[in-house]
């Protein structure tokens, strides 16, 4: 079985946001958070979950 490379963008004021990665972690789905989000690494990923309420900027 092969899994999707999948990224994680977790809002940095919503304070409910690290628990998608719980989530993920718990069920033993491989991911990596990223440190905000960086359209020049949308390559790097299969699939990339935002996370939590927040907004991107406009560079986004």
């Amino acid at each position: 079985m092969h899994w999707s490379k999948i990224a994680l963008v977790l809002a940095p004021e919503d304070p409910y946001a690290p628990y998608y990665a719980e989530a993920l972690q718990g069920a033993g789905v491989p991911h990596t958070v990223w440190e905000g989000f960086d359209p020049g690494r949308l390559g790097e990923a299969t699939v990339v979950l935002l996370c939590g309420y927040g907004t991107l900027g406009p560079s986004a």
